[in-house]
């Protein structure tokens, strides 16, 4: 689970990359694909899904609650399973 200040966030799904047979590449870790979401603010709690991954160019995922408006940029090396728990 990832605690901001303003989130409890956990990844149930990451996007990976395809392997590639020609260079011998094994499929990357690209990102979160769906989070789960719980608003620390307000207590609502939603799903936030992508058909492709969450983080957005800037390295960073948007988070808005849809009850209180509040928001948040979680950076995307809070993502990577390795990382998970950390305080942003």
């Amino acid at each position: 689970m990832i605690e901001t200040n303003s989130f409890s966030i956990t990844v149930l799904q990451y996007a990976y990359s395809e392997p590639s047979g020609l260079s011998g590449r094994s499929r990357q870790l690209l990102g979160p694909k769906e989070i789960d979401v719980t608003c620390n603010n307000c207590g609502a709690r939603w799903k936030k899904l992508s058909a492709g991954v969450l983080a957005g160019a800037i390295g960073a995922v948007e988070v808005e609650c849809p009850e209180c408006q509040e928001e948040e940029m979680v950076p995307s090396r809070l993502f990577r399973p390795d990382s998970q728990g950390h305080k942003s």
